[in-house]
């Protein structure tokens, strides 16, 4: 099989948690400026890195997040769970995961574990969707987030009849805890953000319906005092657009605009290994109202598959890079093998040659 890996960059993080950041990376954005913006899963907080030439990316700095999204006291502690992120136009773009968790059984006590794994829970930090400004540094200007609903927020709750998502979606007590799948088992599950002028898409991991993977499409506006709004942009005035695309079985992992070209990073749903895989959709296939693409070599098809690494390196965000001598694709990943972490302050991200899109 061919490949198209270029080289690697080094992120060299710092700081007491850096082994936390380092290993637990969920989402990938460089701004115009080449500053290299990620977020760990399990933190309420954003990573901002700076290039210094070589390949490197250093000068760690981390901004937490939860006075700058206005996050009640009594969620500081839970991680907003950032898994899609984007920078465009002076603001970075970052959505958490809007999913559910199931907990994990220990392995110390049967009957502890079998209550764990009938335990789903809700946390409302997770259905975070924000604009953050970038004008002079991040934080000068006001950040907006759609406001938090019963369901989660304001996304949500507009998907709550939706006839293929409100099934994965409606059966959340408001206690936060019920029937509702949760993430990785096909629940719903957002994990790649890609902005293209006014509009927002939004990549799920799940669920994937017979198949189908799915992108939302969503305008937001700002609705004043730190929030968005959603525009009406779909049919009957609904407050988003849905694309289905067939990526052989896989769910969304990340999403970037090149060009006309939406990139489309592919891994499986639950949590095991799997095919991992770049795909091409012409942004003709999402021009109108919802829709439907086959892989046909045209509207979608697969550029290249990543290395498999059994059991680690785990592909979650990518942005375009264009400093090793040709224009490619970077792509960072969660459970990074220990071949991919030289030092115990630095992690290897990937560069892919693109191929024409």
């Amino acid at each position: 099989m061919e490949s198209f890996l270029i080289g690697r960059v080094a992120c060299r993080f710092g700081g007491d948690e850096k082994a936390e950041v380092r290993t637990g990376l969920s989402a990938l954005a460089l701004d115009a400026e080449g500053t290299l913006w990620t977020a760990s899963d399990e933190k309420n907080a954003l990573e901002r890195l700076s290039p210094t030439g070589n390949g490197m990316f250093e000068n760690h700095d981390s901004i937490d997040l939860v006075d700058m999204l206005a996050i009640p006291q009594g969620q500081a502690d839970d991680e907003i769970d950032i898994e899609g992120m984007d920078a465009r136009d002076g603001a970075l773009w970052l959505a958490g995961s809007h999913s559910t968790t199931r907990k994990k059984a220990k392995g110390k006590n049967d009957a502890k574990d079998l209550e764990r794994l009938a335990t789903v829970k809700r946390r409302q930090n997770r259905y975070i969707l924000a604009r953050l400004p970038m004008l002079e540094g991040l934080g000068v200007g006001k950040a907006a987030r759609l406001p938090f609903a019963e369901s989660g927020n304001l996304l949500t709750d507009a998907l709550l009849d939706d006839p293929h998502f409100g099934p994965f979606l409606r059966l959340v007590t408001p206690a936060g805890s019920g029937l509702q799948l949760a993430c990785k088992e096909n629940g719903f599950d957002i994990e790649g953000l890609a902005v293209r002028g006014a509009r927002v898409f939004l990549g799920l991991r799940g669920p994937v319906l017979r198949g189908w993977a799915a992108l939302l499409e969503i305008e937001p506006t700002d609705a004043g005092d730190g929030t968005l709004t959603l525009a009406p942009i779909g049919d009957e005035g609904r407050p988003y657009r849905k694309h289905f695309i067939d990526i052989e079985g896989m769910g969304v992992r990340d999403l970037q605009w090149f060009g006309d070209a939406l990139l489309i990073l592919s891994g499986p749903t639950m949590d095991i290994d799997g095919r991992q895989t770049v795909w091409r959709l012409k942004k003709k296939a999402v021009d109108e109202d919802d829709s439907v693409t086959h892989i046909d070599g045209k509207h979608l098809k697969a550029l290249f598959d990543l290395p498999d690494v059994r059991g680690a390196d785990k592909a979650e965000g990518m942005a375009i890079y264009d400093q090793l001598g040709e224009r490619g694709l970077m792509i960072v990943y969660d459970s990074p093998s220990a071949a991919r972490q030289p030092d115990s302050r630095t992690v290897l991200a990937d560069v892919f040659r693109l191929p024409k899109v």
